[in-house]
């Protein structure tokens, strides 16, 4: 359930971090971007609900986070677990108010790697 006020929202660090992140692509304010929702997940695997082409990820459940942003009518997707800020998913449907999807190229900073992969240490 999205917060009732812009305080609450501004009080969730993973939150804010994906408003600025938004609002940078966007070239926007992050005053431009409206929250959506803020849901507690548990991810199939280290992927976090994001699995890119080629990329191998543990196999186990992760507990995390989505955040859902909208920005003139369009949704964006972040994901995330603990301890880590979230990141764009360019793999969830970007959605209009249409109900059509929209692409968004994910930044160059954005990718993926900061996921769980196979073999690699990221505590």
């Amino acid at each position: 359930m999205p917060p009732e006020t812009d305080s609450e929202m501004f009080s969730d660090p993973h939150v804010v971090f994906a408003v600025n992140d938004l609002a940078e692509r966007m070239d926007r304010a992050p005053t431009d971007i409206r929250l959506v929702a803020r849901e507690e997940v548990t991810w199939r695997d280290g992927s976090l609900g994001c699995p890119q082409p080629g990329m191998r990820y543990t196999q186990a459940l992760v507990d995390g986070y989505k955040i859902t942003l909208e920005f003139q009518g369009i949704t964006y997707a972040y994901h995330g677990r603990a301890g880590r800020d979230p990141f764009f998913c360019p793999n969830e449907p970007t959605i209009d108010k249409g109900g059509s999807p929209v692409t968004l190229v994910p930044k160059e900073e954005s990718t993926g790697d900061d996921l769980d992969t196979e073999g690699s240490v990221d505590e």
